[in-house]
């Protein structure tokens, strides 16, 4: 009998192992199943975050040079924010130029953008502003004061490799350039909770690298004012 019993407990000890290689089997699924969602939620947030950047500096059209009318309409409040932010484009403009900064003017899908012209802010391959750019630039910060947009600073710069002592890239010197606009801005008075300063590089042209005045206009920095306000999960 003793023997007997001795048996089945022998054969119960053995076969604990098994009970726990699946338990560990178990917690291996469980933790693969997890990185899975994990990867899907990242990628999903990715292709979001990019189709809204897409979205942001997909530019339409130039806006006309002429005032812009604005009707209120309770019908469709988006074009009329839209309008006003036109009309705001164009007063931009105007305080620019009479301090010699001539920049262009452009819809998105979401707001407006100045173009600011690189060549006349910055000294070639640097990102340090002149004087004559921190007073045009201090020109127009009563008019961005005067509304709570959200606003993007992102430099960009021709094809053209860079590579000198400050810069290794195309990269670091248009975020560079965003950033010195940035903090000029907030420095002047624009609350820093509206902006949001990025680098685009060469990727994203408004003309041909194939010619100088191409080029030209590839190297500026670009203030994209949003109707809604930043959603900063977008990136």
């Amino acid at each position: 009998m003793h023997e007997r019993r001795n048996i089945i407990s022998d054969n119960a000890g053995s076969n604990r192992w098994l009970l726990t290689y699946a338990d560990v089997i178990t917690l291996l699924l469980a933790l693969f199943v997890m990185m899975i969602l994990i990867l899907q939620n990242s990628s999903n947030s990715a292709i979001g975050i990019l189709s809204s950047r897409n979205s942001i500096l997909s530019v339409n059209s130039e806006i006309p040079i002429h005032s812009v009318t604005i009707t209120p309409s309770l019908a469709n409040p988006v074009k009329t924010q839209q309008l006003r932010l036109e009309s705001l484009a164009l007063r931009i403009k105007q305080a620019s130029e009479s301090h010699h900064l001539y920049v262009a003017l452009g819809k998105t899908s979401i707001g407006v953008v100045i173009h600011l012209p690189s060549d006349s802010l910055f000294q070639s391959g640097q990102d340090t502003l002149t004087a004559k750019a921190r007073a045009s630039l201090l020109a127009i910060v009563p008019i961005l004061q005067s509304v709570p947009n959200s606003i993007i600073v992102a430099g960009s710069t021709d094809d053209i490799p860079i590579h000198n002592s400050s810069f290794y890239s195309n990269l670091e010197l248009s975020t560079g350039r965003a950033d010195a606009i940035s903090e000029f801005l907030i420095s002047a008075g624009v609350s820093p909770s509206r902006l949001i300063a990025t680098g685009l590089s060469q990727y994203y042209p408004v003309a041909s690298n194939g010619t100088a005045a191409g080029r030209a206009q590839n190297r500026r920095v670009d203030l994209y004012i949003l109707r809604e306000p930043l959603q900063t999960e977008m990136f």
